[in-house]
């Protein structure tokens, strides 16, 4: 068919089970177990010569609410994070990594989504050393639009270190964000 990419795995760690959008698409709860399958699913991509995406950094495991709707706020250490959340993308090595829609207490006092906080960028890129392409989740999901000045998030998100912008339609008013 011709398909040369795939947003996929995601390697969540499906650390709350209240989690109402991770859930069975976590491998596991367990973050070695995250690891193993989500290397095993990226190197197979790779062989295939498929790019793999790996999502939805920094983690979106312990989240309590559906970013699509609104957006979830994670209240843990940054060590916690690390230990948990964030492990797997230190660990699984891809061309290719797909930044949330959380707020990240950690990262940042004021609410802001990960997609769109320098913080988080530059976390990923300066302190994990991850050299591919960043690629936003869905620009149109309730956690980054809510209140939110679309044209602003956009060009916030490229300034804070996302390569690209992912927009689920090609209508008039993605257009007119990207004229802008």
């Amino acid at each position: 068919m011709g398909f040369n990419l795939n947003f996929a795995p995601c390697v969540d760690v499906n650390t709350n089970p209240k989690n109402p959008i991770i859930g069975e698409r976590a491998f596991s709860s367990n973050v070695d177990d995250v690891i193993k399958f989500g290397k095993i699913v990226t190197e197979t991509y790779l062989k295939n010569n498929i790019v793999p995406c790996l999502k939805h950094f920094p983690g979106h495991g312990d989240a309590d609410a559906d970013s699509h709707k609104v957006l979830p706020v994670l209240d843990m250490s940054l060590e916690e994070m690390e230990k948990y959340h964030i492990k797997p993308f230190k660990e699984i090595n891809s061309p290719m990594i797909m930044v949330a829609h959380l707020h990240c207490k950690a990262f940042d006092k004021k609410v802001v989504p990960s997609s769109l906080s320098e913080n988080v960028l530059n976390y990923l890129k300066n302190k994990i050393g991850y050299k591919g392409l960043i690629i936003s989740d869905d620009m149109v999901m309730g956690g980054v639009v809510n209140g939110a000045n679309p044209v602003n998030s956009a060009v916030t998100a490229i300034k804070s270190g996302v390569n690209i912008l992912l927009y689920r339609y090609s209508d008039d008013e993605t257009i007119n964000i990207a004229e802008e």
